[in-house]
């Protein structure tokens, strides 16, 4: 960093250098900063959260091994009928 130049700062409590799983946990980040401005980082308490079809919650879901067994069986079925 230099004087006058804007910099990106991330504080976490913890170092991620000897456990780089701190930056996965929100409740360590202690400030953020972007292009030199201090980022509001309070949690919006009345948010719900939001689930995609590629997050842990969803894919468990989802591909229950009942389901992924039955993938399973599908695709050996399809690959035997195109023998």
């Amino acid at each position: 960093m230099e004087v006058g130049r804007l910099a990106d700062v991330l504080v976490i409590e913890g170092d991620p250098l000897a456990d780089i799983s701190v930056l996965q946990d929100r409740t360590r980040i202690r400030e953020i900063i972007q292009r030199g401005e201090t980022v509001n980082i309070e949690i919006n308490k009345n948010a719900r959260r939001l689930r995609s079809e590629f997050s842990y919650d969803m894919r468990s879901d989802l591909y229950t091994q009942a389901r992924i067994d039955e993938i399973g069986m599908a695709h050996a079925n399809a690959q035997r009928a195109a023998e």
